[in-house]
């Protein structure tokens, strides 16, 4: 029955990875050449004369570091480590944004969040094995500390789930993002394009339209997440996992 119990529980972590990362949706495909010819289609400038490409591939490169933070689109699956005993603080692994979560795997079928907590609390909470981590200059610390006193919990692993910071680019590039934001890149650029051209009152129309583009797909993900989120943690466990005070 364990061993069931342990597939189960490695397939449901594949999965929600997957879903994470998806974002709700796959790439369009569309590279950032396209999005600027349709974004100049709006403007009415077929050809560069106000706005620059380079100009317009910059507020592309917003646009998209923008959604990814404020959706979680662009999520980094997980970055996984073998803790060690003496060793507090691990590599979150890649570019991020922030560091949305710690999974603690205890033997072969125990997952557990460990809850968000503060550098300053280190060295000040005891127990067995790890309830808490923090973020600090690119690694996440757990604590309790595994050291000679727990000596069971070494061996064990942490998921690192973070946010990605997406890499610059350029004409050429496709668009990471989900295909559902890509009319959300298009309305910010264009109300930057036209914030530089003292067209203040259209440019807030525009970005008020990128706003309500995200939140209205970032709703179901949110909302996708979480279920799939107390399918790992109930709230009877998550709330018997809070640090002692």
């Amino acid at each position: 029955m364990k061993k069931y119990i342990q597939i189960l529980m490695i397939s449901l972590i594949l999965l929600w990875t997957y879903l994470s990362f998806a974002g709700g949706g796959s790439t369009s495909g569309k590279t950032v050449a396209n999005l600027i010819t349709e974004t100049r289609y709006i403007l009415n400038e077929s050809t560069a004369s106000m706005w620059s490409d380079a100009e317009l591939t910059a507020w592309i490169n917003d646009a998209v570091r923008n959604i990814s933070a404020r959706t979680h689109c662009l999520e980094s699956g997980n970055t996984r480590h073998v803790l060690s005993s003496g060793t507090s603080e691990y590599s979150i692994g890649s570019n991020y944004i922030f560091v949305k979560g710690v999974i603690y795997q205890s033997g072969s079928t125990t997952f557990k969040a460990l809850k968000r907590g503060k550098i300053l609390d280190v060295g000040n909470m005891t127990g067995e094995e790890p309830s808490s981590y923090y973020e600090f200059n690119g690694k996440v610390g757990i604590y309790p500390l595994v050291d000679s006193d727990n000596t069971s919990v070494s061996g064990n692993t942490i998921y690192i789930l973070a946010v990605t910071l997406p890499d610059t680019l350029t004409s050429l590039s496709t668009i990471p993002t989900p295909a559902a934001y890509d009319r959300a890149i298009i309305y910010y650029v264009v109300s930057q394009a036209l914030l530089k051209d003292n067209r203040d009152g259209r440019a807030q129309t525009f970005l008020n339209q990128y706003y309500s583009e995200i939140d209205r797909f970032r709703v179901d993900n949110e909302e996708m997440e979480q279920s799939m989120w107390d399918v790992f943690y109930p709230k009877k466990q998550m709330d018997s996992t809070q640090p002692t005070q």
